[in-house]
């Protein structure tokens, strides 16, 4: 049923009753006029009334539409400003989240700015220590390429004598020379042979270093002694074996508790024996 239908029915409701309310109000004289009227002028007073009644209808139907329609809208737009205002507070929220964060990443950024920078000082500073401490060490490497050279001009292998009583007159001449007894590192290794192997270069090696030191020993007044010709020949045979399993010169040092320039004499004298 359509709005107009119910509308028909409500009106031809409110006359039915207002036509019992009329009767009983109408004298014996209206009655009569009613009477009198005809068909036709009873059905154009209806129609009236009927068009009446439709344009108060519409008119009210109308009226509650406009009403409706502005309290619709007035909650629309009531509830469109809300979101708004929410949606304000939440970017306002964002915003201040996206200032903290660029904020805090400035902060770290420049943080790393001046470790970067710190960083920078502190290589320039290893690097001038490192070039202090090669210049310092090289007035030490060339006192020990001194060292080196003397010991080496001390144990030149004599040539070999033509007969015994040469050899005998040799040795003593060595000895108040260098204050080294030589005769039994000459033994050790025949003067004839050179070395066959490894083995050998270490032995010649080793020889070689516990007579540099025995000499060493003897320019600074140091008593020559067996021990400390076996320990020096251990230390020798201690570094060759760490400096072939690759070990650096400052390594070994360490490691043997001995010098640096001494560990660097005897691998030079061990390359020199190859």
């Amino acid at each position: 049923m359509t709005t107009l239908e119910i509308t028909l029915i409500i009106i031809g409701v409110v006359f039915l009753i207002g036509s019992f309310m009329v009767n009983d109000k109408l004298s014996h004289k209206d009655l009569d006029k009613i009477a009198d009227m005809s068909a036709e002028e009873l059905k154009i007073i209806t129609e009236k009334e009927v068009t009446a009644a439709k344009k108060d209808l519409s008119d009210a139907l109308d009226e509650e539409i406009t009403q409706k329609q502005d309290e619709t809208k007035r909650s629309l737009e009531k509830e469109a400003n809300s979101k708004i205002m929410a949606i304000n507070e939440y970017s306002d929220t964002v915003l201040d989240s996206i200032n903290k964060a660029h904020n805090e990443i400035m902060f770290l950024y420049s943080m790393l700015n001046d470790k970067h920078d710190e960083l920078t000082r502190l290589s320039g500073d290893i690097d001038k220590a490192s070039s202090r401490l090669r210049s310092s060490f090289e007035p030490l490497s060339a006192d020990s390429a001194k060292r080196a050279e003397k010991p080496s001009v001390a144990v030149q292998k004599p040539a070999e004598p033509k007969s015994g009583t040469m050899q005998q007159d040799t040795k003593p001449d060595m000895k108040q020379m260098t204050g080294i007894d030589i005769s039994g590192i000459i033994k050790t290794q025949p003067a004839s042979a050179a070395p066959a192997s490894k083995a050998g270069a270490t032995t010649a090696t080793g020889t070689a270093a516990a007579v540099s030191v025995k000499a060493s020993d003897a320019a600074f007044g140091t008593p020559a002694g067996s021990s400390a010709n076996a320990d020096v020949i251990n230390h020798t045979h201690e570094i060759l074996k760490l400096y072939k399993s690759g070990k650096s010169n400052v390594e070994i040092a360490k490691l043997l508790s001995l010098g640096t320039g001494e560990v660097k004499l005897i691998i030079d004298l061990y390359k020199e024996g190859k």
